[in-house]
């Protein structure tokens, strides 16, 4: 079963998740950040990509990287994008 999480992402770019109940998986389908450091804003992004691919190949979506203000994003698997592609917008 898969669940929808929203993780804590740490100054660092590690980002924490708790663990899922014993006989479950949870696969990362959104993830939101805050950043004003352009290289940490870069890993950040790197990494929340990385996280989220799993779910993405597994519903053959892809992913959107959302900037919602200068310094916040949300990545998130989204199935108006295309399987294996990974598209950017600004609000």
């Amino acid at each position: 079963m898969s669940e929808h999480v929203h993780p804590q992402v740490n100054p660092d770019g590690t980002i924490l998740v708790q663990d899922p109940p014993q006989g479950h998986t949870t696969l990362l389908v959104s993830l939101d950040f805050t950043t004003d450091d352009p290289v940490t804003r870069d890993n950040q992004l790197s990494k929340a990509v990385d996280q989220l691919i799993p779910a993405a190949l597994e519903r053959r979506h892809g992913i959107l990287v959302t900037q919602r203000s200068w310094d916040r994003y949300t990545i998130q698997v989204d199935p108006g994008v295309p399987c294996g592609n990974i598209h950017e917008k600004r609000c």
